[in-house]
């Protein structure tokens, strides 16, 4: 399990510095745009924290773009993920032993569960 959450700190290193790096061409003063769609489908028994960390910072500013989509897949004996304030979960698939959730940015804090 420890390679799994050094690789999940490198990943979320990875999105803080892109929502805080340089901008897009010279003096241009503009950003990459954020990321539209992400996948996060990690190992069943990833500890809770961990995927925390992951979703915490998707929903740092900068890193999602507007309008995005966050799908995460998790087991349905897992608990529902943690959301940051930032991202807020709109549905939940459950397909057998399978759950995906579906969260978008969000000013607002997000809701205690999204139900099944």
């Amino acid at each position: 399990m420890r390679v799994t959450a050094e690789t999940a700190e490198r990943f979320s290193a990875s999105l803080a510095t892109r929502a805080s790096g340089p901008a897009t061409g010279a003096g241009s003063g503009v950003r990459a745009p954020g990321l539209d769609l992400v996948f996060l489908d990690p190992p069943y028994d990833l500890a809770e924290d961990v995927l925390a960390l992951v979703l915490t910072h998707l929903a740092t500013p900068g890193v999602l773009a507007d309008g995005a989509v966050v799908v995460v897949e998790r087991s349905t004996r897992t608990p529902e993920p943690a959301w940051p304030a930032g991202l807020a979960p709109f549905a939940r698939k459950d397909y057998g032993e399978t759950a995906v959730y579906y969260a978008e940015p969000s000013d607002t804090p997000p809701s205690d569960s999204v139900g099944a």
